[in-house]
């Protein structure tokens, strides 16, 4: 995904000028031939897998490709979603899937980011080549299934440790925004919903992820197995007093996010 070029097209009744990154931009077909990179803002008819007000997520699948996962920001999403107030979503999104690929982080095939020449006061669509049978991983572990007790310190940790190391806070550390392949047994997750990635890392942003996957884990494991998982995230022992005081910080932390109410209500919002 390295060096990804941007490619821009003015179609006929388009308010502005559209800009396009990724495979489709070099050529590449992703898209029927009667449909254009500008007609992503309107979606490609899919099942809709969430919606707020200011984004909506859909899960389609396209003649020569097979199954891909398209996110459509509306006009000024980037600073409502405090993705950016500066460039729009789907491109800060490209960028930090195309960062967190060349750092050897598992991540989906992005296939293309569009957005027109208003930037974040316009709209912008990022789309993925879906990740076929893959299951967040909230939703799994609510069917009753669960891994091998080592998967935890052997495949999720490593990985959040690894993002870690490489600089980057995910900011949305749920586990639903881990993705488990099908192939049995569990094998390593794919991190999605990167929208909101920050670098560099700061102390402050690590016990932020770390509280916000301990809360979002704690209706399938015990309190011990997440300080277990949370040591090895951060590559400590439990005898070390740094990793006390840490633990200690991301309890804090947890005790907070238990008092955030959801900022959308509905069937269909998946907003953390």
């Amino acid at each position: 995904m390295k060096g990804s070029k941007n490619k821009r097209f003015v179609e006929q009744g388009s308010p502005s000028e559209i800009v396009c990154v990724g495979p489709m931009a070099s050529g590449v077909s992703v898209l029927p031939d009667s449909l254009g990179p500008g007609a992503l803002f309107s979606g490609l008819g899919g099942e809709v897998l969430r919606r707020t007000p200011h984004r909506w997520t859909e899960r389609a699948c396209l003649e020569g490709i097979g199954g891909v996962i398209l996110k459509v920001y509306r006009p000024f999403a980037g600073k409502v979603g405090k993705v950016s107030r500066r460039k729009p979503p789907a491109a800060v999104e490209w960028e930090n899937l195309e960062a967190l690929g060349n750092a050897g982080l598992p991540v989906p095939e992005g296939l293309a980011a569009v957005w027109t020449a208003r930037g974040v006061a316009g709209p912008s669509a990022f789309l993925m080549r879906e990740v076929p049978g893959a299951v967040p991983l909230d939703e799994v572990l609510r069917t009753g299934e669960r891994p091998h007790e080592s998967w935890w310190s052997t495949e999720l940790a490593p990985l959040v440790y690894k993002l870690h190391e490489a600089g980057f806070q995910h900011r949305d550390l749920y586990a639903c925004h881990f993705l488990i392949p099908p192939e049995r047994p569990w094998g390593t997750p794919i991190l999605i919903d990167l929208a909101r990635i920050r670098s560099p890392l700061r102390r402050r942003r690590r016990i932020k992820d770390l509280a916000a996957l301990a809360y979002s884990l704690r209706e399938w494991r015990s309190r011990e197995e997440i300080q277990e998982l949370l040591l090895a995230c951060m590559g400590m022992t439990k005898g070390d007093l740094p990793a006390q005081r840490l633990l200690a910080r991301v309890a804090s932390k947890m005790q907070r996010i238990a008092h955030h109410r959801p900022k959308y209500d509905g069937p269909l919002d998946a907003e953390n």
